[in-house]
């Protein structure tokens, strides 16, 4: 699951908690990617990388979900990353990213 921001602690937590497998991943902005990264030390399979959702920097179709803020559009960069059968999802967003509440434990149902 990728993030184009970085959510509130608490929807990690959650996130983390719940998906038995795979990875959180968070663009973050170079002012806040060490302080979410220390807020965030005890959950495994949370990431933070240093990018913006122009220049996403993993593979094709690598991601089930994307998250954006409310509003914004699926770019080209945000369709190369999200697998084919994936979802792009944006959810309300508020001073610390996205909101998205709730994951089912496989990941395959995201809802804002």
């Amino acid at each position: 699951m990728l993030f184009l921001s970085r959510p509130a602690l608490p929807v990690l937590e959650e996130l983390s908690r719940r998906l038995d497998h795979g990875v959180v991943v968070c663009l973050t902005e170079a002012g806040a990617i060490s302080l979410a990264r220390r807020e965030a030390l005890h959950l495994e399979n949370v990431l933070f990388v240093l990018a913006g959702s122009d220049e996403i920097p993993w593979q094709d179709g690598y991601f089930n979900w994307v998250v954006g803020p409310e509003g914004a559009p699926m770019t080209a960069e945000v369709r190369r990353v999200l697998h084919p059968e994936g979802r792009y999802v944006a959810g309300p967003s508020g001073s610390r990213g996205c909101g998205v509440v709730d994951v089912d434990k496989e990941g395959s149902d995201l809802l804002s």
